[in-house]
């Protein structure tokens, strides 16, 4: 995992960053790469806590292309509302009865509703759950001697 990350944070132009824990250099080049996406649609980084910030963007992806090819219904959750989208936009695409011009641009539509569904895919409470099992398993854990660094974190027993 630290190869991978370091080379995302020498993406970013960054140095990497390897006296910080994973989780937290994890977390931040997901607010980085987030961040990034929001000055690509809104112009600037966005306020709020992650999941406003995840609500947003995917409601300025898929908001327009609702009022374009579903006349503004929006039901459901995302997963509902991109194959919503998908069912409208591919038919003619798949056919052929679209222009080369129209079939680029519904690419391009395509593309913003596979974004959408990824940042709906990226849970805002991940590390902040896993991070409140650790702490949890730890007294468990440390009761039954495995407190080492190469300790098992599950709570039940392994089978051989």
């Amino acid at each position: 995992m630290a190869p991978v990350l370091e080379d995302m944070e020498r993406r970013l132009s960054w140095k990497p960053q390897t006296d910080k824990p994973l989780v937290e250099r994890i977390i931040k080049l997901g607010d980085a790469l987030l961040t990034l996406k929001e000055i690509e649609y809104f112009e600037e980084p966005q306020v709020g806590d992650l999941k406003q910030r995840l609500t947003a963007l995917i409601d300025h992806l898929l908001v327009p292309l609702e009022e374009e090819w579903l006349k503004g219904k929006r039901d459901g959750t995302v997963v509902a509302r991109v194959k919503n989208l998908r069912a409208a936009i591919l038919p003619e695409m798949v056919t052929g009865e679209i222009t080369e011009a129209e079939r680029t641009r519904r690419w391009g539509q395509l593309a913003e509703i596979y974004l959408a569904q990824q940042l709906f895919f990226y849970p805002p409470d991940y590390f902040k759950l896993s991070q409140l099992q650790r702490s949890c398993w730890k007294p468990w854990n440390a009761s039954r001697g495995f407190d080492g660094p190469d300790a098992d974190p599950s709570p039940y027993p392994r089978r051989y």
